[in-house]
């Protein structure tokens, strides 16, 4: 049997299991997993993406920005789960990724919505201004799963584009 959900619907029970995982973790760590929750239900309900032809070139000049900071174990942490992979995946390629340190004058030069508070934070970046942000790093799933929502905001889900956006 085909499976019909929608990659939106997907994400959305994906984020489900997660707050069920979330509830057996510690309380300091339920309340930053249960933030970055709320911040993906509001992602969820966004209003609708631009579909990927609308958009500027191949990734419509997104970047994926990591502020991340010397010592900092979540980073390290992204850095053994993620760090290898990400290029080479479909988002890496939606969203292409660069470092900066968090007190670097680099950073400064980006048009932030607020100041960046914690490590790793991942700004979701168009021309030097930030579109959205993940705060910290609650696991490779969960990280995934947020990345995903945000590009399909920005992008469109590359899966639900129609046969102009695929050259067709």
């Amino acid at each position: 049997m085909q499976d019909r959900t929608t990659p939106r619907a997907r994400r959305a029970a994906l984020l489900i299991a997660a707050l069920r995982h979330m509830m057996r973790a510690p309380l300091p760590l339920m309340r930053a997993a249960m933030a970055g929750l709320i911040a993906s239900l509001l992602v969820l309900a966004a209003p609708a993406p631009l579909r990927a032809s609308e958009a500027a070139g191949p990734s419509g000049g997104l970047e994926l920005v990591m502020v991340e900071e010397h010592g900092c174990i979540w980073c390290e942490t992204w850095n053994a789960q993620i760090g290898p992979i990400y290029p080479k995946t479909e988002e890496g390629r939606r969203a292409p990724l660069r470092r900066v340190e968090l007190h670097s004058p680099e950073l400064a030069q980006l048009k932030l919505e607020r100041p960046v508070s914690f490590t790793p934070t991942f700004l979701l970046v168009r021309d030097g201004r930030e579109l959205d942000r993940i705060e910290g790093y609650p696991g490779d799933d969960f990280f995934w799963a947020l990345l995903g929502m945000l590009l399909d905001k920005h992008l469109g889900d590359p899966s639900e584009a129609g046969p102009a956006a695929l050259g067709l």
